[in-house]
C-alpha cells in the first residue's frame, strides 16, 4: 500500500565555480548517469559546456551519512539529498550552504520555466506530486504486509491513507495524489 512519495535532488555548494552556468543549465539524467554510474565526467567545465578543468568531487553516501554536510564543507562537491535533507522544512527555503541543482528533463540546454521548481520545498514537492519530477529519482514508498493485513493492520493503513497523509509534508516527504490514495484504499477492500 503506498504511504508516501520520496525524492532526491542533486546538490552542489553555492561557491561551485561555475554555478551560475550551472543554474542557467541544468542537469540532465545523462550527465548524472556520467558523473554517479560511469565516472566518464569528471570535470565542473564538463557538467556546464565550459573549459573549466577543476575537477568534480563527488559523493554518494546517504543523508545519514552526512552527504549534505559534505557538500556544504566542498566547493567542488556534487551529491544527491533527500528533500527533506536539501530543505529547511521550517522556512521551505534551501537549505544554507546546498544549492539544489536543476534537472534539464527536455534536454535543450537550458532550464525553462516548467523545469524551474527548484527554489521551495513546497514547489518541489508539487512538481513530484504531480510527476513533473522524474521517477526516480523520486520514488513510492509503501507499506507491505505478507498476505493480507490483520484488520488492527488494516485500519492503520486506512488511516494513513486519509488522515495520515496530513503529516506526510512535515515528515519530510511528499504527500500521495487522489489517485495512489483511492488505488491503496482499493487494495485494503480486497
Amino acid at each position: 500500500v503506498p504511504a508516501a512519495i520520496d525524492a532526491v535532488v542533486a546538490t552542489i555548494n553555492p561557491n561551485n565555480p561555475v554555478l551560475a552556468e550551472l543554474l542557467a543549465t541544468g542537469l540532465t539524467p545523462e550527465m548524472g548517469a556520467a558523473i554517479w554510474l560511469n565516472n566518464e565526467v569528471t570535470t565542473w567545465g564538463q557538467v556546464a559546456g565550459t573549459t573549466d578543468t577543476t575537477p568534480i568531487n563527488v559523493y554518494t553516501r546517504s543523508d545519514a551519512s552526512g552527504a549534505a554536510e559534505a557538500i556544504r564543507q566542498d566547493t567542488l562537491g556534487i551529491g544527491f539529498n533527500n528533500i527533506a535533507f536539501s530543505y529547511d522544512l521550517a522556512t521551505g527555503l534551501q537549505v544554507e550552504g546546498l544549492v539544489v541543482l536543476p534537472l534539464d528533463l527536455n534536454g535543450d540546454g537550458q532550464i525553462s520555466a516548467d523545469e524551474n521548481f527548484y527554489g521551495t520545498r513546497e514547489e518541489i514537492n508539487r512538481a513530484v506530486a504531480e510527476r513533473r519530477y522524474p521517477y526516480p529519482p523520486a520514488r513510492l514508498l509503501f507499506l507491505v504486509t505478507k498476505g493480507p493485513p490483520s484488520p488492527a493492520v488494516a485500519d492503520f493503513m486506512r488511516w494513513m491513507l486519509t488522515e495520515g497523509q496530513a503529516f506526510v509534508n512535515e515528515a519530510g516527504f511528499v504527500g500521495l495524489s487522489e489517485q495512489s490514495i483511492a488505488e491503496g484504499l482499493v487494495l485494503l477492500e480486497e
